[in-house]
């Protein structure tokens, strides 16, 4: 590895939008080798330092650490460690140094580390409620035997000069993945919702306090973001790792997006059929089929009640953009009624 602290690596910089010119830097790992990119956009939540109300930056680091930094000058606030185990990051010194423990280095061909975690978090965004204070944040207890293998035969310079290998150990823990409400002053977790399965996607909350957020599991749930409640749950035809959106209008509405994501390190996933087909979640006001297919003028009849399924053929889909909704009664969490669209049209049927 090169010597020093080997800037930018494993860091978040913040730049002027005006000229791309480097405003500060917060480097988490210096001279990392355990593959720990700082890759998860930080937050920026309002919250009271000192009894003033400012900015913060809130990165989520993939070593189990949530920091907290002044967002307009990269002051250090504090850390609080929220993974269950780590390992060569110990933490940080008052002014936000890393304590770095050095016996996790790798020093010849085949050393083998417990490296924790891997990826407490990875792209999945978190979600930040000024009305419950909370910081919603996807995470993952992912701790894996990090191997540095030889490098092969036909090595030359300037190529990688680290080969890993990992072996993925999820039964170290009670869970895989969660999405975790934690309270940024006090880093202490209000609750969990956990799975078996890495949590590869971010969640949403609303302004009604619904936290919305798909699983592996094919599920995509709406929960109480104070309490953790489970208010609304939607089987998928498929796996979601994507992130959902809100779009606003008349009424406020969260989007879901399906994004593939390949497992990694290990990590646990279920057994099926990705899903290609996007499913939308809202919570009240009308449907557009804005992104749907123009129904020709000369077709006919009305086009067929909605499908209870996205469609998975290629040449279905060319046909028929269908996007499935359920309305939620937002005092009971009930479902009232199935929206989609299908040739562009609105359709809708009554709950069973």
């Amino acid at each position: 590895m090169r010597k020093g602290s080997n800037l930018y690596t494993d860091s978040w910089v913040a730049l002027d939008v005006n000229t791309g010119k480097l405003k500060w830097y917060r480097q988490i790992v210096p001279n990392g080798e355990w593959d720990g990119d700082e890759i998860p956009t930080p937050l920026i939540a309002p919250m009271t330092v000192g009894g003033q109300q400012q900015n913060v930056a809130l990165p989520a680091t993939t070593q189990g650490f949530l920091v907290e930094v002044d967002a307009a000058t990269g002051k250090w606030i504090n850390a609080f460690q929220e993974a269950p185990k780590v390992s060569y990051l110990e933490g940080f010194q008052a002014d936000g140094t890393p304590i770095i423990d050095d016996s996790f280095r790798f020093t010849k061909p085949g050393d083998t580390k417990l490296i924790c975690m891997v990826r407490w978090v990875e792209f999945e965004p978190a979600a930040y409620s000024p009305d419950t204070g909370f910081y919603y944040r996807p995470n993952n207890s992912d701790c894996n035997n990090m191997t540095d293998n030889p490098r092969p035969a036909d090595w030359k310079p300037g190529q990688n000069p680290i080969i890993y290998s990992f072996q993925g150990l999820p039964a170290m823990f009670d869970r895989v993945g969660a999405i975790s409400a934690i309270d940024p002053a006090t880093g202490e977790v209000a609750w969990s919702f956990t799975s078996p399965y890495s949590q590869y996607s971010g969640g949403v909350v609303t302004k009604r306090n619904l936290v919305f957020f798909a699983n592996p599991d094919r599920h995509f749930r709406a929960l109480d973001a104070k309490t953790g409640k489970v208010l609304f749950d939607q089987n998928l035809a498929g796996v979601r790792s994507g992130q959902p959106d809100q779009l606003r209008g008349e009424r406020q509405a969260v989007r879901r997006h399906h994004r593939r994501r390949p497992r990694r390190h290990g990590a646990a996933s279920p057994v099926g059929r990705r899903d290609a087909g996007p499913t939308v979640i809202v919570t009240g006001g009308p449907m557009r089929c804005d992104r749907a297919p123009t129904r020709p003028a000369d077709a006919g009849t009305a086009p067929s009640l909605l499908r209870s399924r996205p469609l998975h053929r290629r040449d279905e889909r060319a046909q028929a953009h269908v996007l499935l909704e359920r309305r939620l009664d937002l005092g009971s969490g009930h479902g009232e009624v199935v929206l989609g669209c299908e040739r562009g049209a609105v359709q809708r049927l009554a709950l069973q």
